[in-house]
């Protein structure tokens, strides 16, 4: 799996990202590097970067700058910028595959920033550094969960609480792991609560994708839709299931139990989780949404 973390100048954050990424990926398949948007080719790393890596046992005296081009994030699995205006200017100027990401919103679905340290004191440098490294251990956890295999998360209120045993038993059938995140009674609940909840895991990493169930599907899937970086798609026939994922990268499903028969609703399933994502012309749009 090939890493690539993006700042300002590629001297200070996102070398420091890449020193401690590959430090502790252990016997993972990841190789991190970086680049930055304005970065000058060839020039060194920041005098208090060298000095704070140095510390923590990672040696970046030969880390040389690199400015950032299409041919080296076409070769990335994964892009994960220092902020959410580094972010902004690569889907404005370059392509992805809709695989980019700030390092807050990849481990916790946060819009916030790593501030940039550039001519600031030691000290500051070593808050930056331990910051960058709480977010990549973070990372590190988030990737190991999804390499051990497909996990899906599903969730529903009362309504959809008897629908939600039979996708479960489908997710069996299929020998998909999943989670479940409730409810576990046909007792009256609030379903907001669990397109949160199933929103949120997938978002952290604990699941790879997520499976929502009401009445209608339509409150779950507003709720899900809330939490930063969900693209939940209600789902009543197999082709928007497919459609969902090829087009718009769809990383929750919503049914709705009192819409859907439950053979429909399994076809719907299925369907859904058998397709990927074409990037192409789509991957423009669904940054648009991301943006």
């Amino acid at each position: 799996m090939n890493i690539l973390f993006v700042c300002t100048g590629n001297t200070c954050r996102s070398p420091m990202a890449e020193g401690i990424t590959n430090t502790l990926v252990d016997d993972l398949d990841i190789v991190a590097t970086s680049a930055g948007i304005m970065a000058r080719d060839g020039e060194n790393i920041s005098e208090n970067s060298y000095l704070v890596m140095k510390d923590m046992g990672v040696d970046l005296g030969s880390h040389r700058a690199k400015i950032l081009d299409q041919a080296t994030l076409d070769k990335q699995d994964l892009i994960i910028t220092m902020s959410n205006s580094h972010k902004d200017m690569i889907m404005d100027n370059f392509h992805t595959k809709g695989n980019i990401y700030t390092l807050y919103e990849y481990v916790d679905g946060e819009s916030k920033d790593i501030s940039d340290p550039y001519g600031m004191s030691y000290e500051v440098y070593i808050k930056t550094r331990d910051e960058i490294k709480k977010g990549i251990i973070k990372m590190i956890e988030k990737i190991k969960n999804l390499q051990a295999g497909k996990i899906v998360g599903i969730g529903s209120d009362h309504g959809g609480y008897p629908l939600k045993e039979e996708i479960k038993s489908l997710l069996e059938e299929l020998e998909i792991k999943y989670i479940d995140y409730g409810t576990n009674t046909e007792e009256s609940v609030d379903y907001p609560e669990y397109g949160r909840r199933v929103a949120n895991a997938v978002v952290s990493g604990k699941v790879n994708s997520g499976i929502v169930i009401c009445g209608t599907g339509i409150g779950i899937s507003i709720a899900a839709n809330k939490v930063k970086g969900i693209r939940c798609a209600l789902c009543s026939d197999t082709y928007s299931a497919r459609m969902s994922k090829n087009h718009n990268n769809a990383n929750m499903l919503s049914l709705g139990a009192r819409v859907l028969g439950i053979d429909l609703a399994k076809e719907i399933t299925k369907a859904w989780l058998s397709e990927e994502f074409e990037g192409g012309r789509h991957e423009r749009r669904v940054n648009d949404i991301e943006k």
